[in-house]
């Protein structure tokens, strides 16, 4: 009864968790060629033992680190005074050239701004804008 828990209860936390997330470690209780008795986890010493047999199986999931929410950049913009100084020099002068965070600075129309991205060129509002980190 106790071993059907165990399983199912393994399957369960794998399953949540998803695969290649979890390792199971097996430890077995082998015999050596001297008649010695030692437990392993390592195949290849069970090579050398005259028997080895299965004692547990352990589900090993790997600590996760901690979620760490960064501000938003307009978050930022508006709690920092020296984030918020250092943005608006960066949207009074801004020229052709400069790094956005939302790409490259290709056109200038104050209040807008046309920026290269990734995905294509497209017209922003200078106001908008924030410095690439």
């Amino acid at each position: 009864m106790r071993r059907t828990i165990t399983v199912c209860f393994a399957a369960f936390v794998i399953g949540h968790i998803g695969p290649g997330s979890a390792q199971v470690t097996e430890i077995y209780r082998c015999i050596s060629q001297n008649g010695r008795p030692f437990f392993t986890v390592d195949k290849r010493d069970m090579e050398n033992a005259q028997s080895c047999e299965l004692v547990a199986r352990e589900n090993v999931v790997p600590p996760q680190a901690p979620q760490v929410q960064r501000p938003s950049r307009l978050q930022l913009y508006n709690r920092d005074p020296k984030y918020r100084a250092k943005v608006d020099k960066f949207r009074s002068s801004m020229k052709i050239g400069d790094k956005a965070d939302s790409g490259l600075v290709v056109e200038l129309k104050p209040p807008l701004a046309l920026l290269q991205a990734s995905t294509g060129v497209r017209w922003f509002r200078m106001d908008e804008l924030f410095p690439q980190d």
